[in-house]
């Protein structure tokens, strides 16, 4: 199975708004609940979420009775913009299915609160090493 990421030009960002880039133009990521899907794949770093998990988080006591459906509908729209060049007859590399729920098949290189968790385990070896600039 592919990993993607870096090398297929996306970024995604988490800090902050949700936001994601294929070669530095940034793409439509659609409505705030698609977002809070992507951000919640994003999060768990390509291990799988629950449609439970999902509509939990997304509408919470609120759930409405077809939340299931919507989610589905979410998540098709998010592999729509995610891999725009794939037929919907192939299956999918980078918003996968796995069991009942669904992962984002990334690199560590992709995602702006992975490169600043480096950037920080990075400062603490410095400062541990008493390189100040470094740390800084």
């Amino acid at each position: 199975m592919a990993v993607h990421g870096s090398e297929d030009g996306l970024r995604f960002a988490v800090l902050g708004p949700v936001q994601a880039w294929r070669d530095g133009t940034e793409l439509d990521l659609g409505t705030p609940l698609q977002r809070s899907i992507l951000a919640m794949l994003l999060l768990r770093e390509s291990r799988a979420v629950t449609p439970a998990e999902m509509i939990d988080a997304v509408w919470g006591e609120d759930a409405p009775p077809r939340a299931l459906g919507a989610l589905r509908t979410y998540v098709s729209r998010l592999r729509a913009v995610l891999e725009p060049g794939r037929s919907p007859r192939t299956r999918p590399e980078l918003l996968i299915s796995v069991g009942r729920g669904y992962a984002l098949r990334l690199n560590g290189e992709v995602l702006d609160l992975t490169l600043f968790d480096r950037g920080l385990q990075e400062a603490e070896t410095a400062r541990r090493a008493g390189d100040r600039a470094g740390a800084a």
